[in-house]
């Protein structure tokens, strides 16, 4: 074969294969607003982080405790849900710039959509990251833009060339998917009361082993003791004993539960 047929050949596939990819809308984000594109995502309303509590509770009930009775033995996992995209078939996203990579998704595979972007003029888009540090963006209707955000240069910019994608009759389905992040077991004792102070140990065990282990004192006549995340009504403290009510559920929200310094096993890093 010459090299003239050689190049028709080529030519002819390539011809081909540029056919049967389908043009992704443009996005229509001004350049400037590239170069702080990332900075401005920010998480997806569906994504919320939940505190599950596991053992025996008595929420509502006035209880007396003696010195050395536990207040509260429970098992904690921290969970997060995040939204996800799940295509109805494999996703190939072909860049025009060769040295651009192509974007490759299993069907059936979720996507995380944990993040999202809301402009000024109130477009709200889906960010899909990518391994190499690039972002995907999806407009409302779940249609990817033709452009690809470039994170791993400062200032951020759009990538050389676009993109666009075969097997354009692939949809998507929108789910929610619930990961756990941090576990942990919590035992809090009644220690009685000494000197004006009512006295509580806090216990953070691992299986049989004590990963921590601190006394919290409160004022006998304190009408709240807050043992983070939890906090307890005092209704009496007297001859030794304390009277409490709570009210813990088994599953929270875990916005203003102050969960940052408690000593939980980290299972999986949030996203």
């Amino acid at each position: 074969m010459t090299k003239f047929a050689l190049c028709l050949v080529l030519a002819a596939c390539a011809t081909a294969g540029s056919a049967s990819a389908a043009e992704l809308p443009d996005c229509q984000i001004e350049s400037g607003t590239v170069t702080r594109i990332l900075e401005r995502v920010r998480s997806s309303v569906d994504t919320m982080r939940f505190l599950n509590v596991s053992g025996p509770l008595r929420s509502g009930t006035e209880v007396v405790y003696a010195k050395d009775d536990a207040v509260l033995a429970v098992d904690l996992k921290l969970t997060q849900t995040y939204p996800v995209l799940i295509p109805s078939g494999e996703i190939v996203l072909k860049s025009s710039w060769p040295l651009n990579p192509d974007y490759k998704f299993e069907a059936k595979s979720p996507l995380s959509a944990s993040q999202e972007l809301q402009l000024q003029d109130g477009r709200l888009f889906r960010v899909i990251r990518t391994k190499g540090g690039l972002a995907l963006l999806l407009n409302d209707q779940d249609k990817f833009c033709n452009r690809v955000v470039n994170g791993k240069v400062s200032p951020k910019m759009w990538a050389m060339g676009t993109v666009s994608q075969e097997s354009a009759d692939v949809t998507f389905e929108r789910n929610l998917i619930e990961e756990q992040t941090h576990t942990g077991s919590m035992r809090i004792i009644f220690n009685g009361i000494s000197a004006g102070q009512m006295s509580f140990q806090e216990v953070w065990v691992n299986g049989a082993i004590v990963m921590q282990s601190k006394v919290l004192n409160f004022d006998q006549f304190a009408k709240v003791v807050k043992i983070p995340p939890f906090q307890f009504e005092v209704l009496e403290a007297a001859n030794g004993t304390v009277k409490l009510r709570y009210d813990i559920g088994e599953r929270m929200p875990a916005e203003g539960l102050q969960l940052g310094r408690l000593p939980m096993t980290v299972m999986r890093q949030s996203r």
